[in-house]
């Protein structure tokens, strides 16, 4: 029980909230957007137990699990192993529906997926833009001037 909320912990409801399918925001399709769906986290392990792996991408996902990149010789078997991935992780859409619907991942998605897959939605952080800071006041006086070329040492 912890004694500051007087709450029993509940390992097994903690493991299930902690591994339910999130929505997740995921960079958009070219429009500056970013585009929401449900995923959940996938174990490649748990995969490969599973016999969802087929022997041809078993290397590929090797390198993904030993490594965390995949830099298969062949770009159509790491092409094949992100769309595995993904179509293992999305949950609402599917993989299914998405190609169903003439909807095609982009490159950052497949990337997106596939590290919200393995490692939370804190790997995500690289894809979600960053507040921009303006450095000048309100009168415009603290911009900056315009950058100047250096001189090469001779």
């Amino acid at each position: 029980m912890n004694e500051q909320t007087r709450t029993v912990h509940d390992a097994l409801d903690d493991a299930r909230a902690r591994t339910a399918v999130q929505e997740v925001e995921l960079p958009g399709f070219g429009d500056g957007r970013p585009w929401t769906a449900k995923l959940r986290r996938l174990s490649l392990l748990g995969l490969a137990r599973a016999g969802k792996i087929p022997n041809s991408l078993m290397p590929a996902v090797t390198e993904l699990y030993q490594r965390g990149t995949c830099q298969a010789a062949n770009l159509t078997q790491a092409a094949e192993t992100m769309f595995l991935i993904a179509g293992e992780a999305l949950a609402e859409p599917t993989l299914a529906q998405l190609e169903e619907a003439g909807v095609t991942l982009s490159d950052e998605q497949l990337a997106a997926i596939y590290l919200y897959a393995q490692r939370g939605v804190e790997a995500l952080r690289p894809f979600r833009k960053a507040a921009a800071v303006s450095d000048h006041g309100a009168d415009g006086q603290a911009v900056r001037p315009q950058a100047q070329r250096a001189a090469r040492p001779a």
